[in-house]
């Protein structure tokens, strides 16, 4: 744990700008400390209690600021002012108080060098250095005692060193531990919070929390004050060391302090008799040795156990992390294996995995794979975890289990040798990954590919993918069968130089327009065959996205339609042919009708109808181009067109609405029919043969079904004298017969009404085109 470097920073004293504070505050303090001691001490000896110098090295250590010189004199002056003030004369005030400043000073730069951790009691040794520079202190004022003794005191210059000797250190020791475990700034109410409500996290908390370590002192100490003698004071020892168990450092060297103070008062005071005297100095001197080695063991025992508390807590966070990242890994168990004395071991996490008790386990992690291990897979983990211990090198298998329901999983037992830098590893710790899920999907995704190949290598197109940026990834043998060229990852756009050069600048602009659009690739084009001739290629691709709709690959087909493109041609220079042919045809037959009038004039009634029906199929053909198989038109178009003799006489009075429907080239040429029947008839009884009548016709999509209504008004006319002529069965015949259709007539003597209701099947093209305005 790093040193709070806002009360310990060793080694910094004399550092930054001067201050005042600090030595005030130190000199302040030290005077009141000499204070204590000179108004408690015995008649003619020393000071029994002298917290002066433990407080000033204690304040110099927390407070590295009041180190500077300025503190120094601050000090010196608060001893020189103590001691006059409570009447004692210069010579003397100087005397005592150099061997003072003497042990701070000594005690002072050997605590700089140790380290800060130790120096605040935050380490198991802490009080072996608290004890080295508390003796160094009470030697170097030992030594001045042993000079000044017989002048000031008159007495021996060994007996006075070694009573100034254990004065010395039985302060030393007794006040410095509760001035370095002071709690930082702010945090000691909070300390003394946690402590009295027993929410320190200490393993012996309960006894915190019911106060008995510190009743137990209490009682101790009014037992020793019944028993008395010099034994006594060893009575509260017990004690002292419950509480160093019980509290932080802090708490038991404030208890140590007062058993202490209270242990140096009673005897001096007389509470505790001794056999030999209290005047005696080598006595006084033992029982202040005593009192004061008294102190390191519940101190020592403190820092102990606040190490181990840390230490403990600091396992329960590596423990809390390390679970947290065997579950963020996937990883189910952890196991281990000694090197030399088998079996291993392994945790319960594993254990529950394989679905087995804890009892079952305790014979290591041999028997937990032996009992466990899919029969086909035993052998196999078994013999290379022996192998990888013999070695003593990294261990990984990748096996089966059966759980204890029948489930399969698939694991992965990885190990490392664990040893230190010089020392052999003794032991292979390591964990076992559940890859169930990834062997699971791992399986499926083989199974998706092995479908896919088997299903691209099966069609006779070339298959082939991209990725988002369009460059080539994938393409079945197809295209090394068609092209010749083998297949190199490394380059991708190999394709285009197989492109036919009159069609790249094509290819490349419809290409990147679906990569910029993602709309479907659709093109016919000539690609190189291996034979060095150009083929027609109708190329077909799809983008697929992700959750998000962004495009990731392009999947897409080309196929081989040279024979169709070519055999496309040829029916194309058929139809022209066929167009021409009967063009001519038709003009003939209008030729021989013309010619058969002239011979035989009793037919010109029958010519003329003939003569229109024949002129409205070839009109019907030049709207269709005449091309066999074609999209054919729109009835709308050819219903214009047959009607354009009759739009400057009956301007405003036709109307046309509806969809727009297109019709195969066959059904075509029968509706040309039907609408020139219907057309005839009005224009011979109907809305076309008066000035006043109307005609409306519309077009409407039934969901798989084509509804014509044409609707005529006109004024009132006589009724023909037959019901139904050639015409009227000419166009139900075509609607009933030929187009699978029904025909509703409605003759009246004021209008006319035909309702034609065909099938969409019977009428629409093979191909949609647009339709014809």
């Amino acid at each position: 744990m790093a040193p709070d470097v806002s009360f310990l920073s060793l080694g910094a004293a004399g550092k930054g700008r001067l201050r005042l504070t600090d030595p005030l505050m130190l000199g302040a303090v030290v005077f009141c400390a000499c204070l204590f001691g000179i108004y408690t001490r015995p008649v003619g000896f020393l000071a029994t209690l002298w917290p002066a110098n433990a407080v000033m090295l204690g304040f110099m250590l927390l407070r590295p600021e009041s180190a500077r010189p300025l503190g120094w004199l601050a000090a010196g002056a608060a001893y020189l002012a103590a001691d006059l003030l409570t009447g004692s004369y210069l010579l003397k005030a100087v005397l005592l108080n150099l061997a003072n400043l003497a042990g701070v000073a000594t005690a002072y730069m050997l605590c700089v060098r140790f380290p800060p951790d130790a120096i605040r009691l935050r380490q198991p040794n802490s009080m072996f250095y608290v004890v080295l520079a508390s003796a160094a202190g009470a030697g170097a004022a030992g030594l001045v005692g042993a000079v000044v003794n017989p002048f000031l005191f008159g007495g021996g210059s060994i007996s006075g060193g070694l009573l100034w000797f254990a004065t010395e250190f039985v302060n030393y020791l007794t006040i410095l531990p509760a001035i370095l475990s002071w709690p930082p700034s702010g945090k000691l109410s909070v300390a003394l919070r946690k402590i009295l409500s027993g929410r320190e996290d200490w393993a012996t908390a309960s006894f915190a929390r019911s106060g008995l370590p510190v009743a137990a002192l209490v009682l101790s100490c009014l037992l020793a004050l019944i028993i008395g003698g010099p034994g006594a004071v060893a009575v509260p020892v017990p004690a002292l060391l419950w509480c160093g168990l019980a509290y932080p450092v802090f708490a038991t060297a404030v208890l140590t302090l007062l058993f202490g103070c209270w242990s140096l008062i009673v005897i001096s005071s007389g509470y505790l008799p001794n056999p030999i005297g209290i005047a005696d100095e080598m006595t006084l001197v033992s029982i202040r040795l005593g009192t004061s080695l008294v102190a390191i063991a519940p101190v020592t025992l403190a820092s102990v156990m606040q190490s181990r508390n840390e230490l403990v807590e600091m396992l329960h966070r590596s423990r809390r992390r390390l679970d947290l990242a065997l579950d963020a890994g996937g990883i189910v168990g952890t196991w281990s294996r000694d090197i030399c004395l088998p079996p291993a071991g392994s945790d319960d996490t594993l254990a529950s995995v394989l679905g087995m008790k804890r009892e079952e386990t305790l014979g290591g992690v041999d028997a937990l794979f032996s009992a466990s291990i899919h029969p086909a897979d035993r052998d196999r983990v078994l013999s290379s975890l022996d192998a990888a211990v013999a070695s003593r090198t990294d261990y990984q298998c990748r096996f089966r289990v059966v759980t204890g329901q029948g489930e399969v999983h698939w694991l992965i037992a990885s190990g490392k040798p664990v040893g230190g830098k010089q020392v052999p590893a003794k032991r292979i710790a390591g964990v076992v990954i559940d890859v169930t899920e990834h062997a699971e999907t791992k399986a499926a995704l083989h199974q998706s590919n092995l479908r896919f190949n088997v299903l691209t290598e099966a069609l006779p197109q070339i298959v082939w993918s991209t990725d988002a940026d369009g460059k080539h990834d994938y393409f079945n043998h197809r295209w090394v069968e068609f092209t010749g060229v083998e297949v190199d990852p490394t380059k991708p756009e190999i394709w285009k130089t197989l492109v036919h050069p009159d069609d790249r600048a094509t290819v490349d602009t419809a290409w990147l327009e679906s990569l910029a659009t993602g709309k479907d690739y659709d093109i016919d084009y000539r690609f190189r065959h291996r034979d060095g001739a150009y083929r027609w290629l109708k190329v077909l691709a799809r983008p697929i996205r992700d959750a998000d709709g962004n495009i990731t690959r392009w999947y897409g087909t080309s196929t081989d339609i040279d024979d169709a493109k070519h055999l496309e041609l040829e029916r194309e220079l058929v139809a022209h042919e066929l167009d021409h042919r009967i063009k001519n045809f038709f003009t003939l037959v209008n030729g021989l009708v013309g010619l058969s009038v002239r011979e035989e004039p009793a037919l010109r009634p029958l010519a003329g109808p003939f003569a229109a029906r024949l002129n409205a199929l070839h009109q019907a053909h030049d709207l269709i181009g005449g091309k066999p198989g074609s999209g054919g038109g729109t009835v709308q178009g050819l219903l214009r067109r047959l009607l354009k003799p009759y739009e400057e006489p009956a301007a405003g009075r036709i109307t046309i609405n509806g969809a727009y429907v297109v019709v195969d080239s066959g059904a075509f040429r029968s509706m040309a029919l039907i609408m020139h029947e219907l057309i005839t008839n009005s224009a011979k009884y109907g809305a076309l043969s008066q000035k006043e009548g109307r005609m409306q016709v519309g077009f409407q999509d039934e969901g798989g079904r084509l509804l014509i209504t044409w609707e005529e008004a006109f004024s009132d006319r006589p009724e023909p004298e037959e019901k139904s002529g050639f015409g009227t069965k000419l166009i139900k015949t075509i609607v009933e017969a030929q187009l699978r259709g029904s025909l509703t007539l409605d003759l009246r003597r004021d209008g006319l009404t035909v309702t034609i209701d065909l099938p969409q099947s019977a009428i629409a093209p093979r191909e949609p085109g647009k339709p014809e305005t």
